[in-house]
């Protein structure tokens, strides 16, 4: 599990260090540097997996304006009862060569080790030159996990999927559940129950969800048009009643979907929820967060942990100040950030206030630039 992180000169952090818990609420304006904690964990993560060319294909963008030339992410954690700490520093190109690095540092327990990425961000060139102090690069990642942030649309969970398509992974989008839930209903027909079962609590209207293969038009790898088998998701209603899923709520699409990753054989041990309470009816936002904390109780998600993005009053009831981490811009555009336990009223709750109340008192810039 990941205890902080620390952001320099990343996006508009100048220097920015969250700690995380096993459930983690980022809260603040639109703008306020919330989702780029959310992308830079992500991106520290994929230094060691295949999505790392990709990952990093635009470091323009996130070199905070007024800095120098590199920007610094570190994070500290500890998993399987060793400690681990990563930095890695990215450097933009000089006025003698065309490429960005990365270059990471740590420490595995009492082992040191390095490793580097040098990419061109147009693709022309990208390879990892250097790994050095672990047996086998897999090692770190086996401590540190993996990590996967969402944005999930519900038109996107809502459309078909061709059935002759090799992955079963949601995409970030959350396009791609149909045959995610085909497959798990196919080979794991007691974890599509679970699912369905967690549904009809966070909306009591759906009584069961099916999976139906439908013809559709799509174009092949040839580029020519052809009718192809799909997967489209059909809700159950009340009195039998049956509907596609694209003419459900957006808020009962995206839950699906959620649930769907948190209990698929391809599930990230580190889950970044942007915008957690999207179009969701406040008593689903509720049950949902009571859901999240009740997974993450069980033995079988022991090595899950969550950091996500709201709005949402509701949602932050469901924790404690501790668990919210608050985020407002100073006047020259880069990012404070305050735990919302460090609220100058934070001691009424819970007796006189509730989480949700707290952060509402006040606007974020009148306390978190103070002091």
């Amino acid at each position: 599990m990941i205890s902080h992180i620390r952001l320099r000169d990343f996006k508009g952090h100048r220097d920015t260090t969250v700690p995380l818990g096993r459930l983690t609420m980022l809260v603040g304006d639109n703008a306020s540097g919330k989702t780029s904690v959310l992308q830079a964990l992500e991106l520290q993560a994929a230094m060691a997996s295949p999505k790392a060319r990709t990952a990093w294909h635009e470091p323009d963008d996130l070199l905070r304006r007024g800095a120098q030339d590199r920007f610094f992410l570190e994070t500290f954690g500890v998993s399987q009862g060793s400690s681990w700490q990563m930095t890695t520093t990215v450097t933009a190109p000089t006025p003698s060569t065309s490429v960005w690095t990365a270059y990471e540092e740590g420490k595995l327990g009492e082992r040191a080790f390095t490793r580097s990425l040098v990419w061109q961000p147009d693709g022309g060139l990208f390879e990892s030159r250097s790994t050095t102090g672990l047996d086998n690069p897999s090692e770190l990642k086996a401590h540190t996990g993996s990590a996967r942030l969402y944005r999930l649309d519900g038109a996107q969970v809502a459309a078909p999927s061709l059935a002759d398509e090799q992955s079963d992974v949601i995409a970030t989008d959350g396009s791609n559940t149909a045959k995610a839930l085909a497959g798990i209903k196919l080979d794991h027909d007691e974890i599509f129950l679970e699912i369905q079962s967690a549904l009809g609590v966070l909306v009591p209207s759906i009584k069961g969800v099916r999976i139906k293969q439908v013809p559709t038009q799509a174009y092949g790898s040839d580029g020519t048009r052809a009718t192809r088998t799909a997967y489209r998701i059909h809700l159950n209603l009340h009195g039998d009643q049956s509907i596609p899923a694209d003419c459900a709520s957006q808020g009962t699409l995206i839950v699906l979907a959620l649930l769907t990753i948190l209990h698929g054989p391809v599930r990230p041990n580190l889950l970044l929820l942007d915008d957690l309470d999207h179009a969701l009816h406040p008593r689903a936002q509720m049950e949902l967060m009571r859901m999240l904390k009740g997974l993450l109780a069980l033995p079988k998600f022991q090595d899950l942990q969550i950091v996500a993005t709201t709005h949402s009053p509701y949602v932050l009831d469901e924790l404690t100040p501790a668990e919210v981490h608050v985020f407002a811009l100073r006047d020259d555009g880069t990012v404070a950030s305050k735990c919302l336990s460090e609220h100058p009223d934070a001691a009424k709750v819970p007796d006189a206030l509730r989480t949700g109340e707290l952060w509402s008192l006040d606007p974020e810039r009148d306390w978190v630039l103070s002091g």
